[in-house]
């Protein structure tokens, strides 16, 4: 599982260099930011004027599980039972993770043992990676403001 995990993995970065695209973002900004930052509900929108045609991408295709494991991930810091709420394979064999109850990321090696781990200010809800080394994670708070983080 773990060779299939990073021959994906190279696959996806070899399909990433090869794809181009000559797309153009715009940044429409919100002229009443400074005034309203508050209340103010956006900074403003992007509008992505091109898009990109992936043609490997079988939406046909039928995903199945082969197998199911479990594995010990709370640590002498956790005060609650863990609750993963991601969790993302990186390029090295490691595996980061997002435990929602404790607040914080843990990163995991190759034998799934928690080799670090990070406390957030908020509970993250969902994360993402973004390159072969690099995860974008989203943080809240109760009721209130949302923030992404990149790992």
């Amino acid at each position: 599982m773990y060779r299939k995990c990073l021959e994906k993995a190279a696959s996806t970065d070899f399909f990433l260099q090869k794809v181009t695209t000559n797309a153009a973002i715009e940044f429409h900004l919100n002229k009443d930011l400074e005034q309203l930052i508050t209340s103010c509900t956006e900074f403003g929108s992007i509008t992505n004027l091109e898009v990109v045609s992936h043609h490997f991408v079988d939406s046909n295709k039928i995903v199945s599980v082969t197998g199911r494991s479990r594995y010990k991930v709370r640590t002498s810091t956790d005060y609650n039972d863990c609750y993963i709420r991601g969790i993302c394979f990186l390029s090295d064999g490691k595996f980061i993770m997002a435990d929602h109850k404790n607040k914080c990321v843990k990163l995991l090696d190759k034998t799934y043992n928690c080799i670090m781990q990070t406390e957030l200010v908020g509970y993250p809800l969902s994360m993402c990676t973004i390159s072969t080394n690099e995860v974008a994670l989203t943080v809240g708070y109760l009721r209130s403001i949302n923030e992404n983080y990149f790992l």
